[in-house]
């Protein structure tokens, strides 16, 4: 119990494919360098998957599985790689929130990863939280290309501390351009 944690969620819309499933949470825990997954079959089309590591495995690499588990209609939720026992429970907490998102959203990733959501799957902790971000974000919730733009600005503004210029070389804009 004193390992790195983390915790899968593998889901399938096919009933057909459960199978499979353990087929997968043994794929993943060998590209990520581990073995002997624990895997514990909740009911219906779920996987629910721990995998133990002396150190934080390198989560990029499940990206490796997802055109195989878009075949069979199946996801993977990840949660964050947690040291010690109660990371066994905090990982799996992890990817239980980012399988909430992702039912939310009804958006679906072959691969899902809850470092990569974690402040959509905060925020997103009930309705009333959901009504004030997009009552206090108004139009720069907007999926235009212009607004996705300013976000990004915004956010590669914050990023660097408010250093202007360095904002500019990340975006490789002219330092007008994040100015205005």
């Amino acid at each position: 119990m004193t390992a790195t944690h983390t915790a899968l969620i593998l889901e399938t819309a096919d009933a057909s494919a459960v199978a499979d499933l353990d087929r997968f949470a043994h794929d993943e825990a060998r590209d990520l360098a581990t073995s002997n997954p624990l895997l514990v079959h909740p009911g219906g089309r779920q996987l629910w998957v721990w995998l133990a590591s002396r150190d934080a495995p390198d989560l990029d690499k499940l990206d490796a599985v997802a055109k195989s588990l878009k075949a069979v209609n199946a996801y993977v939720v990840v949660g964050t790689p947690t040291h010690g026992p109660g990371g066994f429970a905090v990982s799996h907490r992890d990817a239980r929130r980012a399988l909430d998102v992702a039912e939310r959203g009804g958006s679906w990733a072959p691969v899902m990863r809850y470092d990569q959501i974690e402040l959509v799957a905060l925020l997103g902790c009930n309705d009333d939280v959901d009504r004030y971000v997009h009552r206090t974000l108004g139009a720069l919730a907007a999926d235009d290309e212009s607004t996705q733009r300013l976000r990004e600005t915004v956010s590669s503004f914050l990023h660097n501390g408010a250093n202007v210029e360095a904002a500019a070389a990340e975006l490789i804009v002219h330092r007008n351009t994040v100015r205005y």
